[in-house]
C-alpha cells in the first residue's frame, strides 16, 4: 500500500512540474536574429520588448510571444526605416502540459503556447533619398511630385466662387 501511495504522490509531484511547460521552458520572450549584408554601420533595433541602440549586424533581438504579430522597426543614419511584421505559430511544447487543463491556460494566458515563425530574418533599407526638386511659384514653393495633373483633374469644371453648400 505504501508502495502505491508513494508512486502516486511520485506520479502527481511530475505532473505538478511539467504544468505550464511552455511557460517554464521557453519563457514569454522568444529570440530572433536580423541581418543585413549590406549596412555595415551601427541600427538602432525597437522591438515590443526592447530598444537597442548602436549595434552590428546580425544582433539577436526579444520578441514577446502571443497571438499578435511583433513589429520590429530598424533605423540607421542615411537610410529610412525599415520595418519586420514577426508572425507567430504554434510552440510544440506546449504538447507536454498532456491533459493539465491548467497549464493550458497558464501558457494560454502567458503567451508562451506560440512561438516566431522563423529563428532569423534578413532585411533590406533603402537609402533616403535627396530632397525633392523645388518649382519657384508666384504665390508658394511647391516641389515637382506635388505638381501631377491627370485625365480626371482635367474634366473637372472649376468654379471660382465657393457657396455655402461647397464643401472641401
Amino acid at each position: 500500500m505504501k508502495k502505491i501511495h508513494l508512486s502516486f504522490l511520485a506520479i502527481c509531484a511530475l505532473l505538478f512540474a511539467l504544468s505550464s511547460c511552455a511557460t517554464i521552458f521557453c519563457g514569454t520572450k522568444a529570440n530572433v536574429t536580423l541581418s543585413n549584408s549590406k549596412i555595415e554601420q551601427p541600427v538602432d533595433i525597437t522591438t515590443d520588448v526592447a530598444r537597442y541602440e548602436q549595434v552590428t549586424l546580425p544582433y539577436t533581438v526579444k520578441v514577446k510571444r502571443g497571438y499578435m504579430p511583433s513589429n520590429v522597426v530598424i533605423e540607421s543614419e542615411g537610410y529610412k526605416p525599415a520595418n519586420i511584421t514577426i508572425l507567430k505559430k504554434f510552440n510544440a511544447v506546449a504538447i507536454s502540459n498532456l491533459t493539465n487543463i491548467i497549464a493550458w491556460g497558464v501558457d494560454a494566458g502567458t503567451g508562451a503556447l506560440t512561438k516566431p515563425e522563423e529563428k532569423a530574418y534578413t532585411f533590406s533599407m533603402k537609402k533616403e533619398s535627396e530632397q525633392p526638386e523645388l518649382v519657384q511659384n508666384q504665390q508658394n514653393t511647391i516641389s515637382k511630385k506635388e505638381v501631377i495633373k491627370s485625365d480626371v483633374d482635367q474634366n473637372i469644371p472649376q468654379s471660382s466662387k465657393k457657396s455655402e453648400d461647397t464643401y472641401v
